[in-house]
């Protein structure tokens, strides 16, 4: 049996559509798919795996710098590590890759910026232990002092890799020579995380304490 010219000619502007509104369906589902990858903070987005080195992590937390008596979010910051932990110990005795970023919300001097983050490392450490890795604080200092200004939307990757130390990237481009020695990244850990961190809150979100 064969279709009439007149079915054919209704049938295939009716396939042509089912299959248009299949491809729109389909998107949408990707894109509501992607958006679950995705962890949303201060306007910022974050992944839930990153590769650092060779090595797949997992978003650990994300928490943010602010400064409530004037409504002011600085910047947002997420940790990944190779598996969950909620106790600082355990993370900077954790092996393998970490990353920290920094997803900027405000502009601000490379200097101060720079102040900021070493001011973190002194409140967090003796002066035995301060003297014992002064030479890569100010090595650390130095590269983020190379940024110039901080710019909202500048996103900053303090990396952990085994074979080499800390990695500081800006926008993806890395800057500077790596920064060996588990027990500076450590150090670095404890501006976000220490017993003495930048901000508490921030600390418990990184920790997957506080969500």
């Amino acid at each position: 049996m064969f279709a009439s010219p007149f079915f054919l000619a209704f049938f295939r502007p009716l396939q042509a559509w089912r299959a248009a509104l299949a491809m729109v369906l389909l998107s949408w589902a990707l894109q509501a798919g992607a958006a679950t990858q995705a962890t949303a903070f201060y306007g910022h987005q974050f992944p839930q795996q990153v590769t650092v080195g060779e090595q797949s992590l997992q978003l650990n937390g994300v928490g943010g710098r602010s400064v409530p008596v004037i409504f002011m979010r600085v910047f947002a910051a997420a940790l990944y590590l190779p598996q969950a932990a909620h106790d600082p110990d355990a993370i900077i005795k954790m092996e393998g890759a970490k990353r920290i970023q920094i997803r900027m919300n405000y502009g601000v001097a490379g200097k101060e910026f720079k102040k900021a983050l070493v001011r973190g490392i002194e409140k967090n450490h003796s002066p035995e232990q301060q003297a014992a890795f002064a030479p890569r604080t100010q090595a650390f200092a130095a590269i983020i002092d190379s940024f110039g200004k901080v710019k909202s939307g500048d996103v900053i990757d303090l990396d952990y890799l085994p074979e080499q130390g800390l990695r500081v990237s800006i926008n993806g481009i890395s800057k500077g020579a790596p920064i060996e020695g588990t027990d500076f990244y450590a150090a670095v850990l404890r501006i976000f995380i220490g017993n003495r961190p930048a901000e508490q809150e921030m600390k418990e979100r990184m920790l997957g304490l506080k969500r």
